[in-house]
């Protein structure tokens, strides 16, 4: 009778993180999506913006992505140290 109640209390316990270690994953895989899309947005507006300004500019994507990048990490940073 113990060994049945201690089989169903560790059956629950497994369930219980099986559960969380998926919604661990899901917010993991939600939040990079989110970063992505970011980063790609603004790509694109930092790339209209030097098109722009500088139309004749060489090499213009390398400027883009050094600026996307660090915009998006900024902004990662710093929502990390507000929900922390």
């Amino acid at each position: 009778m113990k060994e049945n109640e201690q089989n169903e209390k560790k059956s629950v316990h497994d369930e219980r993180e099986s559960a969380i270690l998926w919604q661990g994953i899901i917010i993991w895989i939600i939040s990079v999506g989110s970063v992505i899309l970011v980063w790609f947005l603004l790509f694109l507006v930092i790339e209209l913006i030097i098109r722009m300004v500088f139309p004749s500019l060489e090499y213009h994507y390398i400027f883009t992505i050094i600026s996307a990048t660090v915009v998006c990490a900024i902004s990662v940073y710093s929502l990390k140290k507000l929900v922390t």
